[in-house]
Order: structure tokens, then C-alpha cells, then sequence
């Protein structure tokens, strides 16, 4: 996965969308964020002015939505279903597709559910409740 801190990971995905922009080789990473980059063209903008938006603050209480950690989080959901971590998430993910009939769909369905729960996480400073996040995944399933 990723780690560094918030100049160094932005820095990832500008490095990645301006490959992919000059067609040059990407790796493994860069490639999924290329693919979400597409899923979400409201974020091309921001990712063409890497200068004017490696910084850039975001305020969820002014309703901003902070679009890195948007992508960050569909990357983590990506890892999960690479890894079936927690065990049992591939085959929650996979009855969800079949439910919401849309992969991006359905990762913003989970992106809903996850979260939260890794807000909380961080705020309370304990580790994340596998069991409970799969639980809320699979109530998804009863909508």
C-alpha cells in the first residue's frame, strides 16, 4: 500500500495522472488510480494543476469533499478485495456487485460504510472492528 505523509502520497497520484497522460508506463498503483481517476472526471482538473493543488486544504464542514482521500480509500477497498481482507470481504464485495450491478457503485456503497468506521478507529486510537465493518457490509445486502 501507500505511506508517506500527505505532500508524498498527493504526490502519487499527480505522478500517476501526468503518466498517464504522456503514455508513459505505469505501475501497478498507478494503474488503479488512473482507472478511479476516469470513474471520477471531477477530479481530472485538480489533478492537471499538481503546483496550485499539492497543498490544497479541504474543509468537510465548509462541504468540501477531500478528493485524495476518496481515491485513497477506493484503493484501500481495492487491497481488501486483492487480499480478501478481512477474510470474507471478496465474497461480501462480490454478492454487493451482484446487487448494485455496478463496481464503482459498489465501492462507493462500501466507501459509506468503511469510513466511518475508520474515523472512528483513528479518533478513539483503536484497532479496526473487521467483524463489525463486514456486519455493515453485509446489512447492504438487505436494502
Amino acid at each position: 500500500m501507500l505511506y508517506g505523509d500527505r505532500q508524498d502520497m498527493r504526490s502519487i497520484y499527480f505522478e500517476a495522472w501526468r503518466k498517464h497522460k504522456e503514455n508513459e508506463p505505469l505501475t501497478a498503483v498507478e494503474q488503479d488510480i488512473v482507472a478511479l481517476l476516469h470513474e471520477h472526471p471531477e477530479y481530472h482538473a485538480l489533478m492537471d494543476q499538481p503546483t496550485r493543488n499539492l497543498e490544497k486544504d479541504f474543509h468537510p464542514e465548509w462541504g468540501d469533499s477531500n478528493p485524495f482521500a476518496h481515491l485513497a480509500v477506493h484503493l484501500i477497498i481495492l487491497e481488501q478485495l486483492r487480499l480478501d481482507r478481512p477474510e470474507g470481504f471478496r465474497e461480501v464485495y462480490q454478492q454487493l456487485l451482484r446487487t448494485f450491478h455496478d463496481e464503482h457503485e459498489t465501492q462507493h456503497q462500501i466507501l459509506e460504510v468503511f469510513s466511518p468506521l475508520l474515523w472512528n478507529m483513528l479518533q478513539q486510537g483503536t484497532g479496526f472492528n473487521d467483524e463489525l465493518y463486514l456486519e455493515r457490509l453485509r446489512k447492504l445486502l438487505l436494502k
